[in-house]
């Protein structure tokens, strides 16, 4: 019996531990939203601009390694990889630099924000790369929010480190964004999980 009523109070001190981390600390309504739950962002461009888009977020990412270079043809085991002497100059030639891809931006964009069933539907939006920003028009806001970021942090595998950031800097009570996740559709098409987080404007 006695185990029974430890174990008892010991999932009801984490439950309350877990609703309690941030504290009194008031944050937009859009993240205390998203904390117990992952919403769908579902983002609709014209086709041609969706092309467009697609083209300038992977342009540059095949140079690391010019064709031919190397050689994976019959590969077996990574001693059997091959480098072709002749094009080796061409890597010393090439300058790459991820900080300085083309920019895309289109006010042809709208949006649903799904969570928990309900769907709120925005019809002009501005919609930017690089990562994804959206700005939502019309004098409307979603949740107290008319900017947001999403982030995919393909360095960051385990999704963590800026969610835990911006809450222990809430936490204490710091001045910082807010940040949780969210799943993003592009004209349909899943383009991953991302990290939803405020806007920042430098003014």
């Amino acid at each position: 019996m006695i185990k029974v009523i430890i174990t008892i109070l010991a999932l009801a001190y984490s439950a309350l531990a877990t609703n309690s981390f941030i504290g009194n600390y008031k944050r937009a309504e859009l993240f205390e939203l998203t904390d117990d739950a992952v919403p769908v962002i579902r983002n609709t461009l014209p086709d041609e601009e969706f092309i467009e888009l697609k083209t300038i977020t992977n342009k540059g990412y095949f140079l690391y390694l010019p064709d031919g270079v190397v050689s994976l043809n019959n590969l077996k085991s990574i001693n059997d990889v091959k480098i072709i002497d002749d094009n080796m100059r061409i890597i010393s030639t090439l300058n790459y630099n991820a900080f300085e891809q083309e920019k895309f931006e289109t006010k042809n964009a709208s949006m649903t924000f799904e969570i928990n069933g309900n769907v709120e539907t925005f019809e002009k939006i501005i919609y930017s790369k690089s990562g994804y920003n959206i700005k939502i028009r019309e004098d409307k806001n979603l949740h107290g929010r008319t900017q947001i970021k999403l982030r995919s942090y393909a360095r960051e595998a385990i999704f963590l480190r800026t969610k835990l950031a911006t809450d222990i800097h809430n936490h204490l009570g710091a001045p910082s964004i807010s940040s949780n996740y969210a799943n993003l559709y592009i004209n349909g098409v899943f383009m991953g999980f991302y990290i939803l987080m405020d806007f920042i404007k430098k003014s």
